[in-house]
Order: C-alpha cells, then structure tokens, then sequence
C-alpha cells in the first residue's frame, strides 16, 4: 500500500494526497495511521481462531437449530426450504444483502483452517440464505467491513476471468 494514502471504502480506490492537499474524511488511511498489516492479519488469525472455537456447533446443536427453522416456519414453503447452506460460487454475479457473518472451523486438510458463513437476502427475490466462503480474500474484506460498521452491506461475489497460476480462481467481493 502507498504510505500517507486514503482508502475509499467503497470503491477500494486508492488515493495519494498531492502535497498541501487537505485529507478526505470519507477515506481511510493508508499506512503510518494504520496498525502494520502484519499485525492485522495476526489479528484476523486469532479472531478467526476465537470465532471458530466458539462457533463449533455439536450434531446435537446442528439438528436443534434444523429443527427450529422447521418448527418455527411460517409458510408451506418455509417448512420444505432447503436447509444447507450455498456456496459463494454458486452466486458468482447476485446481489445480495450481507447482515452478518461468523467463522466456523473448516473440516478440510487443505487451505484456510476457517471459513465464514454469511446471512443474507437475495436483493432481486427477497429469499433469506447462508452462504459460506472459505477464500482468503473475502474473509479479509468481511473482516474490514465489520470493522468499518458496514453491515448490512449489498455484494456480489465475483471470480477473475483468467485462473491464478495455480489454476485457481479466486473470489473476492464487490459492491453490488
């Protein structure tokens, strides 16, 4: 990042100040008045770490929670509605309205211990879901927008064109 720069929130845009210039109070500043990015991602580490411990559910805590989301269905539909969650690729492109998110530990070898699970609407059908996304990007983005108070917060998910050399695709966010 460029030292003594702003960050606009909204479009990650990054801007250097010319000399003399006022700041702007609607970005956020880029190094110097940031803690060092090293000491963030040990701060994202840990707060993963935290979330995921406490997150764990038991199968006993899982079937309770499937059982009220049943129990407590107002409509014919909601009895029936799907109870997994979707995964962020499966909505490359929807916008959607994030209300909160948590980490929850992930059960695979490889990759991020941790993962996040999304609460948020369709924009276009209203429908409720939970997503999850384990990408090391979006974790960092919902991270900072937490800690910019951003929630609830309209996105889409999105996948560059061409792979990683890895052949990867990494997702990130947008606004929607």
């Amino acid at each position: 990042m460029t030292e003594g720069g702003y960050v606009d929130p909204k479009t990650g845009e990054i801007h250097v100040p010319a000399e003399g210039e006022a700041p702007n109070t609607d970005l956020v500043p880029v190094g110097g008045a940031l803690e060092p990015i090293p000491e963030k991602y040990a701060r994202l580490q840990a707060m993963m770490k935290e979330a995921g411990d406490r997150a764990a559910m038991s199968p006993e805590d899982i079937q309770r929670s499937i059982l009220e989301k049943i129990l407590g269905a107002a409509t014919i539909d909601e009895v029936f509605a799907v109870q997994e969650a979707r995964h962020a690729r499966d909505l490359l492109g929807v916008p959607l309205e994030v209300t909160e998110f948590r980490f929850n530990e992930s059960d695979f070898t490889e990759g991020s211990k941790y993962y996040v699970v999304l609460d948020c609407y369709d924009v276009e059908t209203g429908d409720k879901m939970a997503v999850t996304c384990g990408g090391a990007t979006v974790v960092a983005q919902l991270y900072q927008l937490q800690h910019l108070g951003a929630f609830p917060i309209k996105v889409k998910f999105t996948q560059p064109l061409r792979p990683t050399k890895q052949g990867f695709f990494p997702l990130s966010l947008e606004p929607a």
